[in-house]
């Protein structure tokens, strides 16, 4: 999976906006990769908390073309989203009201909260302790 996004900057949006004909990864312009790399986190974060017995249920749609432009409907079901990956487990960045007139700062916190879902989810996984590691088999001094 691609890596999320969460330092784009004004500079980054005035460049792109400067530059709509770059071949180049324009990091300040959010189009249908940004929303296939979104929705790809939200499908695996659910999966990482369904397994670990955080259960959610969540629709994605991962097959964003450079033809297709998300709807309101869309913009608000990819939102929901990601509050409700936040809501099972924990994050402490603020999901956007809404993601209609995004802007890099929206952008950002999106992607910042799967990013904290993903730390934290790895964080309790390695924290797990199994048998004969820590309790099971310890003699008493």
């Amino acid at each position: 999976m691609e890596e999320l996004i969460y330092d784009r900057t004004q500079e980054d949006v005035t460049y792109a906006l400067n530059n709509p004909s770059s071949s180049l990864f324009l990091k300040g312009a959010y189009n249908y990769t940004d929303l296939n790399r979104v929705e790809e986190w939200c499908q695996y974060i659910e999966q990482q908390l369904t397994l670990y017995s955080y259960p959610v249920s969540i629709t994605t749609k991962t097959n964003w073309t450079m033809e297709n432009f998300p709807s309101k409907v869309q913009l608000k079901r990819i939102r929901d989203n990601v509050e409700e990956l936040k809501n099972a487990f924990i994050s402490f960045t603020s999901v956007p009201d809404s993601l209609e007139k995004m802007t890099y700062q929206k952008a950002n916190d999106l992607e910042k909260v799967l990013y904290e879902l993903d730390t934290l989810i790895n964080n309790m996984i390695a924290s797990f302790y199994y048998s004969g590691e820590v309790f099971a088999g310890e003699v008493e001094a």
